[in-house]
C-alpha cells in the first residue's frame, strides 16, 4: 500500500473489521483497508501468525483470504484503501488454482538421474523385521503379503516376491485414482506415485502413530508448525475433518491419494507466486513432500533466487523418484503434464 507491501511483516495496522459473513457454513471476518493496512496484520490478528510463518504473510501466499466475490485474493501484497476482504474464522476456505496468479516459470530445474535402487542388506534386514512371514510363505494373509502397514487390498500375485514388485503390483491397483488425482491437481502422477513407493519400499513399518495412508502422511507438524494435511484443509482443498476421522479417512487409499496430490498443489502453488514451474517435476515435488513443512517451503522459496536452479539432495526421496521413474511409469503409466 503506497508503495509499501500489504504482507509485510514490518508494523501496520490490521484496517477496519466491518462484520462477519457466512458464505457455504463457512464464517469469515470482513475488512475493509485503510492507509497503512498491511494484510499480514489482519490475519495475526484473527490468530493466523500462530499459525503460519512471516515470509506466507500469516497464510496469504497460500490462498487462504478471499476477495468480496468469494474467489482467493489475487494481491495480498498490493492491498489499496478502501478495498475489502475476507479472512475464514476458524474453518478453511476454497481454493481455486484457476484463480492463482500467472506461472512465470524462469526456469525448469536441472537435475541428474541418480544411480538405480537396489535393495542393500540393511534394507532387506528392516523389510524382515516389519514382516518376517513375507520371507517365508508367499502366501500369508492380511497386510503381510505388503512390506509397509500402510498399503492393504488384494494379495499380490506368487511372483511378486520382492518388496518392489509387490509395490508395484498395490500401484498398479490404484492406477486410475492416481492418473485422475494428476488430472484434478495438476500435478505429475509419478511424484505422487514416488511418495507412496519409497515409503513402502525404503521405509517400512509395522505400524505408526503419528502417520497414516499410503505415502505415511504426518498427522501433525512439528511444534509451532502445521502439518500437510492440516493445510490442505486449512486452505480448502480437502474438507475439514476430526482427528479421528482424519486418521479413519486418509487410511483409504483413494482419500490418502487425493491428500497427497492436494499438498503438492500447495507445493506448486507457492513455487508458481515466486516465479517456478515445478508441477511436472516429480523429483522436486516429492523432495518438498518428504523433507520440508509447508512453513520451510515457504521459507525456501520465498528467499530462492529467480535464476538460481533447484538441487536435489542426494540420498532424498527426491533422487529416488528421479532414478526410479520407470519404474513408477510402468505401474500407473506415463504423466501427462508437460
Amino acid at each position: 500500500m503506497d508503495g509499501r507491501s500489504g504482507t509485510s511483516t514490518k508494523p501496520g495496522n490490521a484496517g477496519t473489521m466491518v462484520g462477519v459473513e457466512q458464505r457455504n457454513g463457512i464464517a469469515y471476518a470482513k475488512y475493509r483497508a485503510e492507509v497503512g493496512t498491511w494484510v499480514s496484520a489482519s490475519l495475526a490478528q484473527q490468530g493466523y501468525d500462530k499459525l503460519y510463518g512471516k515470509n506466507s504473510g500469516y497464510g496469504a501466499y497460500l490462498g487462504l483470504i478471499l476477495d468480496t466475490n468469494g474467489r482467493p485474493l489475487r494481491t495480498p501484497d498490493r492491498i489499496r484503501p478502501g478495498q475489502e476482504y475476507l479472512i475464514p474464522v476458524g474453518t478453511a476456505v476454497g481454493f481455486d488454482a484457476a484463480d492463482t496468479e500467472p506461472i512465470i516459470g524462469y526456469r525448469l530445474p536441472v537435475t541428474k538421474d541418480g544411480e538405480k535402487w537396489e535393495q542393500g542388506s540393511y534394507d532387506r534386514a528392516k523389510h524382515w523385521f516389519v514382516n518376517p512371514k513375507s520371507w517365508i510363505n508367499a502366501d500369508s494373509t492380511s497386510t503381510e503379503h505388503y512390506p509397509s502397514f500402510e498399503l492393504r487390498g488384494p494379495q499380490p500375485p506368487k511372483e511378486a516376491r520382492t518388496p518392489e514388485a509387490k509395490v508395484a503390483f498395490w500401484l498398479s491397483l490404484h492406477k486410475a485414482e492416481i492418473a485422475d488425482a494428476e488430472t484434478d491437481w495438476q500435478i505429475s502422477r509419478i511424484a505422487i506415485a514416488g511418495v507412496i513407493a519409497w515409503e513402502a519400499i525404503h521405509n517400512p513399518q509395522a505400524w505408526s502413530i503419528s502417520s497414516v495412508g499410503p505415502g505415511k502422511m504426518h498427522l501433525r507438524g512439528e511444534s509451532g508448525q502445521l502439518s500437510w494435511p492440516e493445510v490442505v484443509e486449512r486452505t480448502g482443498r480437502m474438507k475439514s475433518r476430526p482427528d479421528l476421522l482424519r486418521k479413519i479417512e486418509m487410511a483409504k487409499p483413494a482419500v490418502a491419494i487425493n491428500y497427497i496430490a492436494a499438498a503438492m498443489d500447495v507445493v506448486a502453488s507457492v513455487s508458481e507466486r515466486y516465479g517456478w514451474d515445478i508441477r511436472s517435476s516429480p523429483e522436486i515435488l516429492g523432495q518438498a513432500y518428504h523433507s520440508y513443512s509447508p512453513d520451510q517451503w515457504v521459507t525456501k522459496m520465498s528467499e530462492k533466487s529467480p535464476n538460481d536452479p533447484f538441487s536435489i539432495v542426494p540420498g532424498t526421496q527426491g533422487t529416488w523418484i528421479r532414478a526410479n521413474a520407470r519404474y513408477l511409469e510402468s505401474s500407473v503409466g506415463p504423466s501427462l503434464m508437460r
